[in-house]
């Protein structure tokens, strides 16, 4: 088990026995912040990144003394299917129980994006490129799987985010067809 879900398990029990204890919490879309890291393809170094603080979500090379553009975190995705983990039946198109379902949040205090998720580019449900937008925008759930490398499936195009094989600079989009692992590099 790795460290992410050892701490996603722990907010997962923390939540169930407030629920048993009769302590209701007031929450809407997103809460529980994992740490922030950047995420990267294990093969190439290539990061997830805010293109130029944002809204373009591309790949970078790694650089871990100055992660600006390419730090996010991870959050339970609390307001989706089963309290933030998937059912047989939800996400549609996903039919395993007890994944993971995420929002992924930037984190960088000098890009005006900073706190938006990434989702669909500007908002638009017809457009699959991956981009920065407000909580509950338009693809910005991620389910992952449980064991194997970390990998974000998207629910609203139900195929993964990313492409970091490719040359820094390259637009990321949420419909990839073959999954890309990513690992998780805290600076």
């Amino acid at each position: 088990m790795t460290a992410r879900s050892i701490r996603l398990l722990a907010v997962s029990t923390v939540l169930s026995l407030l629920s048993i204890t009769g302590i209701t919490l007031s929450m809407t879309g997103t809460a529980f912040a994992v740490n922030s890291a950047q995420w990267c393809s294990p093969n190439t170094l290539e990061c997830y990144n805010a293109w130029n603080g944002g809204p373009n979500i591309k790949d970078y090379t790694y650089i871990s003394s100055t992660p600006n553009n390419n730090e996010f975190s991870l959050h339970i995705a609390t307001g989706v299917c089963n309290n933030g983990f998937t059912t047989t039946t939800c996400p549609t198109g996903w039919g395993v129980a007890n994944d993971e379902i995420v929002n992924i949040q930037l984190n960088d205090s000098g890009s005006k994006y900073n706190g938006d998720y990434i989702g669909d580019l500007n908002n638009s449900s017809t457009n699959a490129q991956a981009g920065l937008n407000k909580a509950g925008a338009w693809g910005s759930n991620f389910v992952i799987p449980t064991g194997g490398c970390t990998v974000f499936w998207n629910t609203h195009w139900q195929g993964y985010l990313g492409d970091l094989q490719t040359p820094k600079g390259n637009q990321q989009y949420l419909n990839n067809v073959s999954p890309e692992c990513s690992n998780e590099k805290t600076p």
